[in-house]
Parts: structure tokens; C-alpha cells; sequence
């Protein structure tokens, strides 16, 4: 049985099946439906040309975060504890990298973006990220999910915004439809197909 979210291969496909064939490239989100309507489906990500945005840690969740932000036209950096992944940062069109164990990088940066979107998996100090946050700006945490503690001076000073992420789909993007509902992530490489869609839709989700 496999978790809430995974990748796999097209092994077998009925009769019926009109949309993947034997062999296509699979995944399935943790969610994969959205009503379109409410507030949550119609936020959008803060984030457009001209756009100053950070984004900390470049495992899975941060390639995507980059591709996205690059995408829709934000000058982009990537954080990391690594010099190493200035090539990887590089290559998903960031313009720098930021290594955040050099005080004196971290320093330099402070109060720059308008957006830092943290996606550290592991327990973290958000305070050196907040400082990274310009006046107004946001830090969205949506990588550790547990209890947090924050100085309350790092969000005072610059008047900046602690937030977090829902987890949604559009419709239009469920099912190989990216195209039609974000044109800048399919340029960017950033593609995405879900054959198991909510039980309300399973009956021609995958035809």
C-alpha cells in the first residue's frame, strides 16, 4: 500500500482507458481535487515578475519551488547549508545561491526578498530566514510540520508575515492538464500527472 503521495509507472490499463498508456510516468498528490470557488482555490502565490523570492533547502519540495518562481517570472536565489548546490540552483534557473552557514552571505542578504518560501523538512531557527524578508515581506513555512517557535522581533522589525501554505489542487491541473491552467510551469519543465483522482471522480478520471 503505498503513502499519500507517490510516483510509479503505468503497468496495466484497461479498456477504457483513454489518457495513459502502458509505460507513462505516474504521481499522485495528497490531494488531488479543489472546488474552484472558495478563497483558498482562488489565492493566489504572491509571487510574479519583478518578484524577489528566496527559497530555503533544495530537496524535492525546493526544486519545485524554484521551477515555480522562475516560472512565473521572480528573480529567484535558493539557500542551503552547501556551496554544492549552486551548480543544481543554477540549472533551475536561480540566479544565486545563498549558503546560510556563511554569516557574512546571510548578512548581506538580509532584508532582500519579498518572499522567502522555507522548505527545510527538519526542525529549524526560522529567525535567520525572517531576517532574510524585506519590509512587508512574507516567510512561507511549508516544510516541517510540527510546533515552532518564533521571536516575535524578527517579525516587528520590517513588519513581516509568518505563513503557511494550504495543500489544494485546480481542477484544470489535475490529469496532465498543467497546460491549460499554468503555461510558466510547463515551459519550465514542471509537469504533473495523477491517475488516482477523489472517489467523487474516480469513474472517468483516467480516461
Amino acid at each position: 500500500m503505498p503513502g499519500h503521495e507517490f510516483t510509479g509507472v503505468v503497468t496495466e490499463a484497461g479498456p477504457a482507458v483513454t489518457r495513459f498508456a502502458v509505460g507513462d510516468p505516474v504521481a499522485v498528490g495528497n490531494i488531488v481535487d479543489a472546488c474552484g470557488e472558495c478563497a483558498l482555490c482562488r489565492a493566489g502565490l504572491g509571487v510574479g515578475p519583478g518578484t524577489r523570492v528566496a527559497v530555503a533547502g533544495l530537496g524535492g519540495l525546493g526544486h519545485l519551488a524554484v521551477k515555480l518562481a522562475v516560472a512565473l517570472g521572480a528573480d529567484t536565489s535558493v539557500v542551503s547549508r552547501s556551496p554544492d548546490k549552486a551548480d543544481d540552483a543554477r540549472r533551475l534557473g536561480a540566479r544565486r545561491l545563498i549558503v546560510s552557514t556563511d554569516p557574512e552571505q546571510m548578512a548581506d542578504a538580509r532584508d532582500r526578498f519579498d518572499v522567502v518560501i522555507d522548505t527545510v523538512s527538519a526542525p529549524h531557527d526560522l529567525g535567520p530566514y525572517l531576517r532574510l524578508v524585506a519590509m512587508d515581506g512574507t516567510l512561507s513555512h511549508l516544510g516541517h510540520l510540527g510546533p515552532l517557535t518564533v521571536e516575535t522581533t524578527d517579525l516587528l522589525v520590517g513588519r513581516k508575515k509568518l505563513s503557511s501554505p494550504t495543500s489544494a489542487e485546480r481542477p484544470p491541473t489535475s490529469f496532465d492538464g498543467t497546460t491549460d491552467a499554468c503555461p510558466a510551469a510547463v515551459r519550465s519543465g514542471t509537469r504533473r500527472r495523477g491517475p488516482l483522482p477523489t472517489a467523487r471522480r474516480c469513474g472517468r478520471a483516467v480516461r
